[in-house]
């Protein structure tokens, strides 16, 4: 910003924003005297803004809100909105998704959000400002799978506690997803697409399309959508494919060396066979994948003899193989003035396979 001393001001505009100020702010600037010819230009380094009359529903609000657009899901490509909420830094590791569900019976393959790393349970999701059905059993945790990413218009994030307003729910903030309500047209989605590794295979269709009664009082909408996404395998990746043990070490005397070191031991196996152990007395037998006897385990070799426990990471499933259905529709008509209705409807159906290890059997003979 320049301002010349010719007489009268003159502000030069330097970007294609036009910014009106009033005479109250203007009349917040100090001028002090300068002693200038009419083609001296005197150079203003810095203007500080302590007030601005620019409407923003995110700058009135009592608590910080970030609003991730339509424009925003749609460049992301993202079969789950879960997976674009997570590159946000406000978001931590969510306690369920399709990465981490492995060991899950109830809640395989399910989406849930966590602000701040508070827990699942303590981020409140909404849609439209209003409560939605919990996709977990036993938790107010909302199953993002549940809501279309093409029927979203915004998503509002409230990073601040909201425990006052929404209950305990709401302490680590709240999620809104607010749905479109004003789409006219159709329109078709189809998208492909897999990992460099050659597998975590992905598919979606979509199918959206929205009318509007001749009146322009009546507005509904509907919503089809099928999405398919492979499995990826421990034992494909050379960093899983073999059990390793990580954790804190002590040095061999804690007394002289109390330092300790953060390390890895690999291989690490189990001594728990899918086929089950036997002990008879002092010692433990199994029958390994030559089908004969053997005699004891060691989980990471060493003294001349190599790791002969079970991999467990060779049966393991490091992102399970989820397919998705979802139908959804809302709709509105106004009555009158100050009477209308709506209403929102979504059916939703998710098919989860996850693979892992037997449970360990174990049978002790004493002698």
């Amino acid at each position: 910003m320049t301002l010349t001393n010719k007489g009268s001001a003159r502000l030069f505009k330097k970007s294609s924003l036009t910014v009106a100020l009033s005479s109250a702010i203007l009349a917040s600037f100090s001028f002090q005297g300068v002693a200038a010819e009419d083609d001296e230009i005197t150079k203003i380094e810095r203007v500080q803004v302590t007030g601005s009359r620019i409407r923003s529903a995110e700058a009135m609000s009592s608590a910080p809100i970030q609003v991730v657009d339509s424009a925003a899901i749609d460049a992301s490509g993202s079969l789950n909105i879960q997976d674009l909420l997570l590159e946000n830094p406000a978001f931590g590791t969510p306690a369920i998704s399709r990465t981490n569900s492995n060991f899950n019976t109830a809640s395989a393959g399910v989406a849930t959000v966590d602000l701040r790393n508070l827990g699942s349970n303590r981020t409140l999701v909404l849609v439209n400002g209003r409560r939605y059905v919990s996709g977990v059993p036993g938790s107010s945790a909302v199953d993002l799978n549940t809501i279309p990413s093409q029927f979203i218009e915004r998503v509002e994030i409230m990073t601040g506690g909201a425990s006052s307003v929404y209950g305990s729910d709401a302490v680590a903030g709240v999620v809104n997803f607010v749905l479109k309500d004003d789409f006219e047209g159709i329109e078709f989605e189809g998208q492909y697409g897999e990992s460099s590794e050659g597998d975590d295979e992905s598919r979606q269709f979509n199918f959206t399309s929205g009318l509007s009664s001749s009146d322009g009082k009546g507005h509904a909408m509907f919503h089809l959508g099928y999405s398919d996404q492979g499995a990826v395998f421990s034992r494909d990746r050379d960093r899983s494919a073999v059990d390793q043990f990580s954790g804190i070490f002590f040095e061999d005397d804690p007394v002289a060396n109390p330092g300790s070191v953060f390390d890895a031991v690999s291989p690490f196996l189990s001594s728990f066979p899918p086929q089950g152990r036997f002990s008879a007395g002092d010692e433990t037998f199994t029958f390994n994948d030559a089908n004969t006897l053997q005699n004891s385990f060691s989980t990471n070799g060493g003294d001349g003899v190599a790791a002969n426990g079970f991999n467990r990471s060779g049966v393991r499933t490091i992102a399970i193989p989820t397919e998705h259905y979802l139908f959804a529709s809302n709709g509105s008509y106004e009555l009158s003035e100050k009477h209308s209705f709506f209403y929102e409807g979504t059916y939703a159906a998710t098919t989860t396979v996850s693979e892992l290890e037997l449970f360990p059997l174990t049978v002790a003979t004493k002698i």
